[in-house]
């Protein structure tokens, strides 16, 4: 959002600005906030919560705005009348992703509920696996963290998987011509013939899935790049 102010991407924002507003949701995950610096940021995510009815100060005057080494940003919208806790927002920022994630910590009916908004890395497959470590560290370390959700763009497929062991999700790269962003969003190779089978990357999902089947509350989890 924000990528420039020609009128298709206002009537894109004035779409989304209905969207949210139509969800009625309690916590909303943001990415893609398009600034080129955190104050920037900042301010277009205010001005995306005063359009759809929300609210984003976790502390007066302060968004919930994550900024991260590239010009896409994260954040975290909410209802009015939640309660922060105080001191819970958190930013991890380029020492361990590409993408800067956010985490804040709600008290809901007495018990602490964590929310946190993450978007993947679009390139490098074992990255991808490895920042997706990073966020399940972020949500379950120390051991006495509250339980949580994580709303995220993880440039991937669902890696969830059906009672007989098949992904919930097919795979959309296997049979498609070849092109130049099949090098990150699969793993692949040369077969005796020179052509190039391929499947979906499934290392970095399966981190989240894993997770997810043991009994954590996660959300689907992603298996291959899906660059927007």
């Amino acid at each position: 959002m924000f990528e420039s102010d020609s009128p298709d991407k206002r009537e894109r924002y004035g779409r989304v600005v209905e969207v949210i507003r139509g969800l009625d949701a309690d916590v909303l995950a943001v990415q893609e906030i398009i600034a080129p610096d955190v104050e920037t940021a900042a301010a277009r995510l205010r001005t995306l919560a005063d359009d759809s009815g929300m609210d984003c100060a976790y502390e007066p005057g302060r968004a919930a705005i994550a900024a991260g080494r590239q010009r896409f940003h994260v954040g975290l919208l909410w209802r009015p009348g939640l309660t922060v806790v105080p001191g819970s927002f958190r930013v991890y920022g380029a020492a361990d992703f590409w993408h800067a994630p956010a985490r804040i910590i709600f008290e809901v009916d007495g018990r602490w509920v964590q929310h946190a908004s993450h978007r993947g890395t679009p390139f490098g497959r074992h990255m991808r696996a490895d920042q997706m470590e990073r966020v399940v560290a972020v949500m379950t370390r120390p051991e006495n963290r509250p339980p949580g959700l994580v709303g995220a763009d993880w440039n991937c497929i669902g890696a969830d998987r059906r009672t007989d062991g098949a992904y919930y999700d097919a795979d959309p790269y296997a049979d498609s011509a070849w092109y130049a962003d099949l090098i990150y969003q699969t793993v692949w190779g040369y077969d005796e013939q020179g052509r190039r089978p391929r499947s979906s990357a499934s290392s970095g999902a399966e981190v989240i899935a894993m997770v997810s089947a043991a009994g954590a509350a996660w959300p689907r989890a992603a298996r291959s790049t899906a660059a927007r």
